[in-house]
């Protein structure tokens, strides 16, 4: 066994087993684990390179200590942390008649029970499948992501949720490596994790540096949340393909899980998003579900976001969502506020390709304010936007909207567009050039 110090020259994965009912004297396999995280990481080499993949698995559930995980240079090696046990919430069920790959009909349930768990589709053409749920009626059980096949009668599936659940005792850094440059056209593995839940009380939180991934994970309560703490930083979540430029990472990369089985990974709870081809920057917490802020290029290429809203925010920021023709933003569930479920300001510039933004309880679909641009190239209906007041609203100086051709699908209960502290309002801005324009600069502007 490799020890604190020791160069790791083998052709097989280093392997170390935790379970807390382990004992950190015992020598780390399966029928001898240990009995933290901690003892787990001195297990690994610390010196030089890593060029062979690291793996710590966690195989009882329970809640576990979240070390500082020291800053090192992956090579050719990564470090994966997993955890096997999952609470089972439907155990193996048939799935009715009317089912398809957008939906797996079932009976009896209690509306949105399952949201953001996972439903596992067990037997049939998407056998391996893992899904984020998006939302459930008493029949209907939506995905975020399309199965990778059309689920039949009788096909098998169950609901499972991460059971293994990983806590600061104090604010820490996680280091994932200390080498990364600033995001290139290339994203490098490093550290992973893998179906593990994230909690903490509101006095603890931690956050990531370097280039991490995660895979089927989940956050809980933790108010002090930082996944992202440096603009050098990269995170992505569980990406299975090529998009913008960004090379894909494939699911070959998590241990044991078939081609299909980890496409549409993400993030849950606070911050909610299952991005199936995109990256990530920024940080999250109760207040957000997500926060962009003073990272230079963000790209949310699909993925279901809650939380009071989405900000993206700072001179210089760019974002750019729904750029993948096979992912579908669905940024949702604002607070009843007049500032926008997806805001932009201080300069801040967002590109929005394709994606729904509902204000479910807030009062605006898109907030622009302070300089903040955003620029609606979608064609016809790849992006719809819904306030329950207005559904873009422009103000507190120079705010931009610009709609391109193709006018998206934009519906409010006052009106679709509004600018300025009082706002103007106008249903219907028909023909390129129109601009509705405020008294503080802001406008809103159909362009070609």
């Amino acid at each position: 066994m490799s020890r604190p110090g020791s160069d790791y020259i083998s052709a097989r994965p280093l392997h170390i087993y935790v379970a807390a009912s382990g004992d950190d004297a015992n020598s780390g396999t399966l029928e001898a684990p240990v009995k933290t995280l901690a003892e787990a990481l001195t297990r690994l080499p610390l010196i030089g390179p890593l060029y062979h993949d690291c793996l710590i698995d966690i195989v009882e559930a329970g809640t576990y200590d979240l070390p500082e995980i020291p800053p090192r240079d992956y090579a050719t090696g990564q470090l994966y942390i997993r955890a096997t046990p999952q609470t089972v919430n439907l155990a193996s069920t048939a799935a009715l008649a009317g089912s398809s790959a957008q939906l797996v009909k079932s009976s009896g349930l209690t509306v949105d029970q399952f949201i953001d768990k996972w439903i596992h589709i067990l037997t049939g053409a998407a056998a391996g499948d893992y899904r984020l749920i998006k939302t459930n009626t008493a029949t209907d059980i939506t995905p975020v992501r399309d199965f990778s096949a059309a689920i039949a009668t009788n096909d098998r599936y169950e609901i499972v949720e991460p059971l293994v659940v990983l806590q600061p005792s104090a604010l820490r850094p996680v280091h994932g490596d200390e080498y990364c440059a600033v995001p290139t056209a290339r994203f490098e593995l490093g550290l992973n994790f893998e179906n593990i839940a994230f909690d903490g009380a509101a006095s603890t939180g931690f956050s990531f540096d370097g280039r991490v991934v995660f895979w089927r994970c989940v956050f809980g309560t933790l108010t002090s949340l930082a996944p992202i703490s440096r603009s050098t930083s990269q995170a992505m979540l569980g990406i299975d393909r090529a998009v913008s430029g960004v090379a894909a990472i494939g699911p070959q990369r998590v241990y044991g899980g078939a081609p299909t089985a980890y496409l549409g990974c993400g993030i849950v709870s606070k911050f909610n998003q299952e991005p199936e081809g995109g990256g990530w920057y920024g940080y999250a917490n109760t207040q957000h579900g997500l926060h962009i802020r003073n990272h230079v290029f963000a790209l949310i290429a699909g993925g279901n976001i809650r939380g009071d809203h989405c900000t993206i925010r700072g001179n210089g920021v760019v974002a750019q969502i729904g750029l993948d023709t096979a992912g579908t933003p669905q940024i949702t569930d604002g607070l009843a506020q007049s500032t926008g479920v997806l805001r932009v300001w201080d300069s801040a510039y967002c590109t929005l390709q394709r994606g729904v933004v509902t204000a479910n309880t807030g009062d605006v679909g898109i907030g622009v304010e302070r300089g903040g641009t955003i620029d609606i190239t979608g064609l016809s209906t790849a992006v719809q936007v819904n306030g329950s007041t207005y559904g873009i609203h422009c103000r507190r100086g120079n705010a931009k909207a610009f709609l391109h051709e193709g006018a998206p699908a934009i519906t409010g209960g006052t009106a679709k567009y509004a600018v300025g502290e009082v706002p103007t309002t106008s249903n219907s801005l028909p023909n390129a050039g129109d601009v509705l324009a405020g008294n503080d600069g802001s406008i809103i502007e159909r362009v070609e």
